[in-house]
């Protein structure tokens, strides 16, 4: 059974940082290990200077020091803590501009979210997070203690990373998807500390606020939602665009709705246009006619399978695809927000539900 390793971290974000790379060392170094051998099966190159090109070659660190400093010295301490070098670990954040620094990937992006808020009952921020099959095994829910009063945070990442997707003890949630038909940038802000600054902002507003301003490395859709609000941004190099669905319900999959900023060889990326306007289709036909889905209906929809050529749950090694659902998150944003994960494909892997508790873990379903 595919499982999710938690851990507690908390304190100043070096600190922080030094706890998170010492508890989950041996998880660390593995992924670092499956990583370079990825990245030289892909490039033929030694993974060392593979890694010193992706960040010589690109200034989102400058990015990084101005926006989310704090994550930045997080960074650090994780390759502190799990004996790696800091451009190691730092380079291991930027899994999003890889994609199209390095392999240019146009296939393995599968990510479907959704978000709802409703007058009664808690409001829901929901994905698949899909990644390439070398990821397996490396799950990992951190519960991250905030400093001086800010919220905590439950972050959805994998091992080293700083974070794909979270919520926070205010009921404040995040999830993502890659659009990579959009326009990037040598010198934005990555994807991965744009999903934590949001995390950091407190607020609704001020999450909106920090993803209108910052400058995006990556092509990237983000919802956001709290108890009261939910906004749908498609973020490229030359900002934030709104893309509104239904007034109590957003959803989208891996293809711009509203941004026309469009990159270089954007038209060539046709074979995941069809998979995810499949599951867009399926989201649609679902959603539509729901006024307001439930904690039960949105798990449904991420076990989804109605398209077997193009579902949303996504099996390890099917239709002989590198691309799997690494993780299926429900953020419930309620007065006691907590976490519903199956850290796997929700077809086939169980929901477990975590809160903000020292123990973490609430129930198994």
């Amino acid at each position: 059974m595919q499982t999710i390793t938690t851990l507690e971290i908390g304190g100043a974000p070096r600190e922080r940082g030094r706890q998170y790379g010492a508890g989950l060392k041996a998880l660390i170094r593995a992924r670092d290990a499956a990583w370079r051998k990825s990245l030289t099966a892909q490039t033929g190159r030694p993974s060392d200077e593979v890694i010193h090109a992706l960040v010589s070659g690109t200034d989102f660190i400058s990015a990084v020091r101005r926006f989310t400093p704090d994550l930045l010295e997080e960074v650090h301490g994780i390759a502190e803590g799990a004996g790696l070098s800091f451009e190691a670990i730092y380079a291991a954040q930027l899994m999003d501009e890889e994609w199209w620094i390095i392999a240019d990937e146009k296939g393995h992006h599968h990510c479907s979210s959704l978000g709802v808020v409703q007058p009664r009952g808690p409001a829901l921020a929901a994905q698949t997070m899909d990644l390439v099959d070398w990821n397996e095994g490396y799950q990992v829910l951190l519960t991250v203690r905030g400093e001086n009063g800010a919220p905590d945070q439950l972050v959805t990442t994998m091992a080293g990373m700083i974070g794909l997707c979270g919520m926070t003890s205010a009921g404040l949630g995040v999830v993502v998807n890659t659009l990579s038909q959009l326009a990037v940038s040598r010198a934005g802000l990555p994807v991965a500390f744009v999903s934590r600054g949001v995390l950091s902002q407190g607020d609704h507003d001020g999450a909106v606020a920090f993803l209108k301003c910052v400058p995006h490395a990556s092509g990237q859709n983000y919802i956001v939602a709290d108890p009261l609000k939910i906004t749908d941004l498609e973020c490229s190099a030359a900002g934030a665009v709104p893309h509104s669905g239904g007034a109590s319900c957003v959803w989208h999959t891996n293809h711009p709705l509203a941004s026309t900023d469009l990159r270089g060889g954007a038209h060539d990326h046709v074979a995941s246009m069809k998979n995810s306007k499949g599951r867009l289709a399926v989201l649609d036909g679902k959603l539509g006619d729901v006024a307001v889905p439930s904690v039960a209906d949105v798990k449904r929809l991420l076990a989804n399978r109605d398209d077997a050529a193009d579902p949303i749950a996504r099996r390890l090694g099917e239709h002989g695809s590198h691309a799997f659902t690494f993780a299926s998150v429900v953020y419930e944003l309620s007065p006691e927000p907590k976490v519903h994960v199956a850290p796997g494909p929700a077809c086939s892997t169980p929901f477990r539900t975590y809160d903000f508790s020292p123990a973490k873990r609430a129930a198994a379903e």
